[in-house]
């Protein structure tokens, strides 16, 4: 028998918190230990605007794998001193299997440099809503590219 939407609407609710608090130990724990662990192995994340996928040299179309999205964290790991995060509002869509989580994150370099970005995830379930199969990440795309900027410069290999 197929879980009602209250049921679903339950398992996204603890599923979809249990990922935002993973992705915030990301940044303090300096670890992807638990990045994936909501993720259906086959999940996507996808960030967007398309415009700052354009500007960073990515296609349009640009996803990651769970991998990918590891390896991704692990490259910002030297730069990365603290971070935080603050959601601010969620919508969950039981019957469509999604939400929504609206949130601000402050993140600190080793340089002391900080920024604060404000994002929307659009995140897709699966039926049941325990595991996450798809992520459509929405960023403040000005401070984003800043952010990558100064984190390359922090972690880029130092020559002899």
């Amino acid at each position: 028998m197929a879980p009602s939407n209250s049921e679903v609407e339950s398992a996204i609710k603890a599923t979809l918190k249990t990922h935002l608090d993973d992705m915030l130990r990301v940044f303090k724990d300096k670890s992807t230990a638990n990045v994936s662990r909501m993720l259906t192995p086959d999940a996507t994340f996808t960030l967007a605007p398309a415009t700052l996928l354009k500007t960073m040299g990515a296609p349009p179309t640009f996803s990651m794998t769970n991998a990918e999205r590891e390896a991704h964290f692990t490259q910002q790991f030297p730069a990365l001193a603290n971070g935080d995060m603050e959601v601010l509002e969620t919508v969950v869509d039981a019957p469509g299997r999604k939400a929504v989580a609206h949130f601000r994150g402050t993140v600190t370099l080793v340089n002391d440099t900080s920024f604060t970005l404000e994002n929307v995830l659009i995140v897709h379930f699966t039926d049941d809503g325990t595991k996450i199969n798809k992520t459509v990440e929405f960023t403040d795309a000005a401070t984003t590219l800043q952010f990558v900027s100064a984190v390359r410069e922090i972690a880029a290999p130092k020559g002899p």
